[in-house]
């Protein structure tokens, strides 16, 4: 029985210190860059470090699956 009222669902907040898992040899990198960089979200060389780091996994997942 629905009573008009949308059920929301409330989003987990983001804890900025949360470990990131990330493939091994990756940790200290990103060790590092939590330690160093403190970008807004949106700035350019966040998106620059995104895409570097997508592109250095991806590169080591295509190495991984002979």
């Amino acid at each position: 029985m629905h009573n008009g009222q949308k059920t929301v669902y409330n989003k987990p907040k983001r804890q900025k210190n949360k470990p990131i898992h990330a493939p091994l040899g990756a940790e200290p990198v990103l060790q590092d860059i939590r330690s160093n960089v403190h970008l807004p979200l949106n700035s350019k060389q966040h998106q620059i470090g995104v895409l570097y780091f997508s592109l250095i996994f991806g590169y080591e997942f295509l190495l991984d699956n002979d």
